[in-house]
C-alpha cells in the first residue's frame, strides 16, 4: 500500500526501528559461513530442480494445469463478504487472460526510439499463447529470428517457431514450426532455440532441446539458406540423444566459424545426470552434417554446479566457450572460460572470469517462474576496428545479501484477515514471520507490510514450510503497485524437494510495501511457514541492488579488465536478461529489460548501451522499447514468460536487438535494429578550377544509428601529389547529418585535365568508412569558371527514377539550407538536408523512402530547394 494510507507515526517508527536493526551487532564469522553455505546449497538445489522439472516434463504438466484454469475466475480471500467485493489478490499463476490477442501489429516508432517490429505473427493464436526467449542470427539482409512458442500446447506441434528477413529485419514472414528430423515421426521441438550464421557460406543453423521420441530427448540442429529472398531448411541432425532415465540435455548455445575454417560449427551445453552436471562441447567439421563425440570442458570440482555454456568465435577461428559456476563455499559465483585456439581441437585450462553475487531466488519484476536467472552473455569483436579480437563477457549481479543477519528481530504472528494490501499485518526488517495458509480453496493469501526508505534493502527467507506445500512468496509495491509483482520465489512445483524461497529487493522510492505467502492454485497443499527477514547491507561489492548490468573485456582471454557498470539507472531499479553485442563499428553495445521508468520498477522496457571506449566506461543509457510492458498483468501459457535470455546481434551496418514483449497482452518476440554504418549522402559536386585557385568542397554525412550520436573523420586523397588539407571530424547526431568542408588549393602548377578528389570517411574505431568520388577539372586561370553566382537546382538524375536519384544544385552564399520532397498533394515526404551550407555546388541522393524509412509508391514527386535567396523545383518520376 502507499505511504499515504498509513499513518505518519506508522511510518516514522518503522524507519527508526529500521535504522536501530541496521545497527545490530553483526553475527560472528563462523554464523555468517554457515548462512553462505545454506544460501549456495539453495541455489544448487534449484539448479537441479529445473533438471528435474524437464526430466518430468512437469513443466509441461504446469502448462496443461494452466489450460485448466484459463478464463475461469480469481478465487477470493477467505475474508469473507467484506473483502469480496475488493479486488481479489489472484493466484501464483502466471496471469491468463481469457481475451482475444490482437493481431500483428506494424511497426511502432515514437520520437528518439528506433522502430519496434514485431517478429512473430500471432493472428490465429490461442489467447495467451507465449512466444519469448527470442534468438536471432544475420547475414547483412539475411536474418532468421527463432523462439519459444506456447501455440505448441494448443496446437501439439513444436513449442518453438522462427520467422525470417530478407531486408534487414524490417519486415518478417513467420515460418511456423521448425522441420523435424526424417525418419523420426514422434520428433518434437520443446525448449532454449538458438541461431547461427556462417557468413561466407551463407548457411543458418538453428540448435534447440527436443523429444527424439517418448522416451529420449536430444540435441538437434537444423540448416537453412536463403534463395532470392526466402529461406528455406535443408535438413535436420541428431547432435546427441540421452534417455529420459538416466541424463538430460538443456540450455545448448552454438556458434558458426566465419573466418574460412571449412564449415566448422561449435554446440556446448549442460548434460545433467543422476551424479550431477557438467559443460559439454560436441563440434561439427562438415557443415552440421556429422557431430563428433562430446568432451567435458567443466572441471570435476564444479560438477553439479554449472549451467549456460555459450560458446563464441574470434575472428581467427579462436574458440571461447563460457558458462557460470555456482561457488560452493564462498558467497560469489563464478564464470568459467576456455580457449582454443586451434579451431576447437583442444583447449587451454579453464579461466576464471570474474566472481558476482547472484540474485538466484527471484527473477525480474513481473517474472513469472519462481527463481532467478544469471546467465552470462559473451560477444567478440570480429570488425577491422582497433579493438580487433577483444572478447566482452556480461551478467547481470546483486550486492551481497547472502551474508546479511535474519531473524534478529521479533517474531511475529499474521493476523487475519490479511489478504490485502490494506489488511497487510506490520513487520519491521529483522521479522520472524509465522503464518499458516489454511484454506485452498478459496485461496488464503496473507500479506505483511513493512516500509523501507528509498535504497534500504529487504532479504528474505521461507525456510520453514508444511510438508509437500506449495506456494509464492512475492513482494509487491505500493499504492496502484500493491497488486504488480515485484519479486517470485518459492516451491511451484508438486512433490518437488526444494521447498525453501530466498531473496533480496532493494526499494526505489519510500514506500510501505507488502510480502505475500499464497497458494499456487486451488489445488496447492496447505500448511504453516517461517520467514525471516532482515535489512540487506552492502559493503564493498560492485552490485547496488537486485541487479546491475557489468561487462569484463580481455585481448587474450586469460587476463581480464576490471568489470564496468553499463547501466546507469538509480539504485532500487532492477535491470534482467542482459545480453552483449559488438557492432559493425566496433563499438561493444549491451541490452536488457530495465525498470526504471515506473515509480515502483513494475514495468519494463529494452535499453541499450555502448562503450566507445572497448569496454572501460559506458555511456547513457538509451530505451529502445516504444511502449513498456507490465509483466505482472501479461498472460502467459509459459514460464518463464519473458523467457531465459533475448539476442543482440551485430551484423554487417545493423545490430539487431531482439527481446519478449507483452505490449499486445501476450508475450510476443519484438525486435528494432540500429544502423552502425556510415554514409555519405551528398558528396561535392564536379566542377571546374583554374590553377593557383582554391575550392570549397563540400561533403553531408548520414548516420543512421537512431540513439547514439557518432563522431566521423573526413580525409582527402587525390590522382596527383597535391597539398592536402589535414583530415577533419565531425560529430553527427542519431538519425541526423553532418557537414564536412575542406578547402583544396590548386596548385599554380596543376597541369590541365580532370583530377580524382577522393572523400573517405572513417569512424572512431575505424571499423566502418565509405567514400565518393570528386572530379576537377583544371584549366588555365583564363578559363571561364569558379563559384557560381545565382541559385540552381539540377534536373534530376535518372528521371524517371526507380532505385535513387541525384539531385544536384548550387547556392551563392552561405546560409541555411533545405532540400526536400513533397508529393503532388504538397505533403512533406522526406527532408534530405537540413542546416547551413558554404556557397557552391552541392549535392544530394534520394532513395525513394520517406521519413519512416518505408518506400514510397510510384508517381509524381517534386523536389524543392529552399534558401534565403529564394526557391526552385524540379519534378521527379518516380517508378517501383
Amino acid at each position: 500500500m502507499s505511504v499515504s494510507r498509513r499513518s505518519l507515526s506508522f511510518l516514522l517508527g518503522s524507519l527508526l526501528a529500521a535504522g536501530a536493526a541496521m545497527a545490530a551487532t553483526r553475527p560472528s564469522f563462523d554464523e555468517i559461513h554457515q548462512h553462505v553455505l545454506r544460501a549456495k546449497r539453495l541455489e544448487a538445489e534449484l539448479l537441479r530442480l529445473t533438471a528435474k522439472e524437464e526430466l518430468a516434463e512437469s513443466s509441461r504438466a504446469r502448462i496443461r494445469a494452466r489450460h485448466r484454469v484459463r478464463g475461469a475466475t480469481r478465487s477470493t480471500s477467505r475474508r469473507g463478504a467484506a473483502s469480496a467485493a475488493r479486488p481479489a489478490p489472484g493466484s501464483d499463476l502466471p496471469p491468463l487472460r481469457p481475451e482475444a490477442r490482437a493481431p500483428r501489429a506494424a511497426a511502432t516508432r515514437i520520437a528518439g526510439i528506433p522502430s519496434n517490429v514485431k517478429i512473430n505473427d500471432s493472428l490465429g493464436d490461442a489467447p495467451n499463447a507465449t512466444q519469448s526467449e527470442g534468438a536471432l542470427a544475420a547475414s547483412g539482409d539475411q536474418v532468421v529470428a527463432a523462439w519459444n512458442d506456447g501455440q505448441g500446447s494448443f496446437t501439439g506441434g513444436a513449442y518453438q517457431g522462427f520467422a525470417w528477413s530478407p531486408d534487414g529485419g524490417q519486415t518478417w514472414t513467420d515460418g511456423g514450426d521448425p522441420p523435424k528430423p526424417a525418419g523420426l515421426a514422434s520428433f518434437r521441438w520443446t525448449s532454449d532455440p538458438v541461431l547461427t550464421v556462417d557468413e561466407r557460406s551463407g548457411v543458418f543453423y538453428y540448435a534447440a532441446l527436443a523429444n527424439s521420441d517418448a522416451t529420449h530427448n536430444a540435441l538437434a540442429v537444423a540448416r537453412g539458406r536463403f534463395t532470392g529472398g526466402v529461406f528455406a531448411w535443408q535438413d535436420v541432425q541428431l547432435a546427441r540423444e540421452v534417455s529420459n532415465q538416466t541424463a538430460l540435455l538443456d540450455k545448448p548455445w552454438i556458434a558458426a566459424d566465419s573466418s574460412g575454417g571449412g564449415g566448422a560449427v561449435d554446440l556446448a551445453y549442460t548434460l545433467f545426470t543422476v551424479a550431477g552436471d557438467e559443460i559439454d562441447l560436441q563440434r561439427s567439421a562438415d557443415g552440421g552434417a556429422t557431430w563428433s563425440a562430446a568432451s567435458k570442458l567443466s572441471s570435476a570440482a564444479d560438477d553439479g554446479q554449472v549451467q549456460a555454456a555459450r560458446p563464441a568465435l574470434g575472428p581467427a577461428g579462436e574458440v571461447y566457450v563460457l558458462w557460470n559456476a555456482i561457488g560452493q563455499s564462498t558467497a560469489e559465483d563464478f564464470l568459467r572460460l576456455r580457449k582454443s585456439t586451434n579451431h576447437g581441437v583442444s583447449f587451454a585450462a579453464e579461466v576464471t572470469v570474474t566472481g558476482y553475487i547472484a540474485n538466484f531466488g527471484t527473477g525480474g519484476p513481473g517474472f513469472n517462474r519462481e527463481r532467478g536467472i544469471h546467465f552470462p552473455t559473451i560477444a567478440v569483436d570480429r570488425t577491422s576496428g582497433s579493438h580487433r579480437g577483444r572478447v566482452y563477457v556480461g551478467w547481470t549481479e546483486a550486492y551481497n545479501f547472502q551474508d546479511d543477519a535474519l531473524g534478529t528481530g521479533a517474531s511475529r504472528v499474521e493476523a487475519e484477515p490479511n489478504g490485502f494490501a490494506v489488511d497487510a499485518t506490520p513487520f519491521t526488517p529483522g521479522d520472524v514471520l509465522r503464518g499458516t495458509i489454511a484454506s485452498a480453496p478459496p485461496a488464503d493469501f496473507d500479506r505483511w507490510a513493512f516500509t523501507l526508505a528509498a535504497g534500504q534493502s529487504l532479504v528474505a527467507w521461507a525456510d520453514s514450510l508444511g510438508p509437500s506445500m506449495t506456494y509464492g512468496m512475492r513482494v509487491f509495491g505500493g499504492g496502484a503497485d500493491s497488486v504488480q509483482s515485484l519479486c517470485f520465489g518459492g516451491d511451484i512445483t508438486p512433490g518437488s524437494d526444494v521447498q525453501q524461497a530466498f531473496y533480496t529487493f532493494k526499494a526505489p522510492v519510500t514506500a510501505t510495501y507488502t510480502l505475500r505467502m499464497g497458494p499456487i492454485d486451488g489445488s496447492s497443499p496447505i500448511g504453516g511457514y517461517r520467514v525471516r527477514t532482515g535489512f540487506g547491507v552492502r559493503g564493498t561489492e560492485r552490485g547496488r541492488d537486485q541487479r546491475d548490468v557489468f561487462v569484463s573485456w580481455s585481448n587474450d582471454g586469460s587476463a581480464w579488465s576490471v568489470p564496468a557498470r553499463v547501466n546507469d539507472d538509480p539504485v532500487g531499479f532492477d535491470d534482467f536478461l542482459a545480453e552483449v553485442g559488438v557492432g559493425g563499428d566496433g563499438f561493444p553495445y549491451a541490452a536488457w529489460f530495465d525498470y526504471r521508468d515506473e515509480t515502483f520498477g513494475a514495468t519494463s522496457n529494452q535499453y541499450v548501451a555502448r562503450s566507445e571506449d572497448g569496454g572501460a566506461t559506458w555511456g547513457p543509457n538509451q530505451r529502445l522499447t516504444s511502449v513498456a510492458t507490465n509483466w505482472t498483468n501479461t498472460g502467459s501459457n509459459l514460464a518463464p514468460n519473458m523467457g531465459d535470455y533475448s539476442a543482440l546481434i551485430g551484423s554487417g551496418p545493423w545490430l539487431h536487438p531482439t527481446w519478449a514483449d507483452g505490449r499486445d497482452g501476450s508475450a510476443d518476440v519484438y525486435g528494432t535494429r540500429l544502423g552502425t554504418g556510415v554514409s555519405i549522402a551528398a558528396c561535392a559536386l564536379d566542377r571546374a578550377v583554374t590553377s593557383g585557385s582554391s575550392t570549397r568542397l563540400d561533403w553531408t554525412l548520414s548516420n543512421p544509428n537512431a540513439v547514439f550520436a557518432n563522431s566521423f573523420t573526413g580525409s582527402i586523397t587525390t590522382a596527383r601529389n597535391w597539398p592536402l588539407p589535414a583530415p577533419t571530424g565531425v560529430t553527427v547526431p542519431a538519425s541526423g547529418v553532418g557537414a564536412l568542408e575542406r578547402v583544396l588549393a590548386i596548385p599554380d602548377t596543376a597541369a590541365p585535365g580532370p583530377v580524382a578528389v577522393t572523400l573517405t570517411a572513417v569512424n572512431a574505431t575505424g571499423a566502418m568508412r565509405a567514400g565518393c568520388v570528386t572530379t576537377l577539372r583544371v584549366g588555365s586561370p583564363l578559363d571561364v569558371g569558379g563559384e557560381p553566382s545565382s541559385l540552381a537546382l539540377a534536373p534530376p538524375v535518372p528521371n524517371p527514377a526507380s532505385a535513387q536519384v541525384g539531385l544536384g544544385f548550387a547556392i551563392p552564399t552561405r546560409g541555411r539550407v533545405a532540400l526536400r520532397v513533397y508529393g503532388v498533394g504538397g505533403r512533406r515526404v522526406r527532408t534530405l538536408i537540413e542546416g547551413e551550407l558554404g556557397p557552391g555546388p552541392h549535392q544530394a541522393v534520394w532513395d525513394g523512402r520517406d521519413e519512416s524509412g518505408a518506400a514510397v509508391a510510384p508517381g509524381i514527386y517534386f523536389a524543392r530547394l529552399e534558401t534565403a535567396a529564394g526557391e526552385r523545383t524540379r519534378r521527379i518520376v518516380w517508378r517501383r
